[in-house]
């Protein structure tokens, strides 16, 4: 069972079973803070590589981010892997180039079958976060 931060990286750090876009995306990201209720913290710097041609962090970089976080946090709590079956995203404000991005991700229900979580992006002052929900 996963219980300390520091493997919560190991597993940030596995992206070989990602795929090459998660893998990309989720190349920089650090794990800051893990609750004892499942709640997650990682922050993602925003690269070039990740942006929009407007040079902000690109919407299917945030769900992709969302996808990978949320599900990680499931499996912190469950300790099964699981698919998304269903993702929503808003993108309410957008992250430039150079800024550090944080996922705020929690367990909303486990199920036998369908699992909840949700994830809020955070960024020092923005009043309007990016929000996802996922269904495993």
């Amino acid at each position: 069972m996963v219980t300390t931060l520091k493997e919560v990286q190991a597993l940030l750090d596995q992206r070989t079973q990602l795929g090459p876009w998660s893998s990309h995306v989720m190349a920089h990201a650090t794990a800051e803070h893990m609750s004892s209720d499942g709640t997650l913290l990682i922050r993602l710097p925003v690269t070039e590589d990740i942006c929009n041609a407007s040079m902000n962090l690109h919407g299917g970089a945030i769900a992709t981010a969302i996808d990978v976080f949320t599900t990680l946090a499931l499996y912190l709590r469950s300790q099964s892997l699981s698919v998304t079956i269903d993702l929503h995203t808003t993108c309410a404000s957008g992250a430039p180039v150079g800024s550090d991005v944080l996922f705020e991700c929690k367990v909303d229900r486990l199920g036998r079958s369908v699992q909840f979580s949700s994830c809020v992006r955070r960024q020092p002052f923005i009043r309007l976060p990016s929000m996802g929900t996922s269904v495993v």
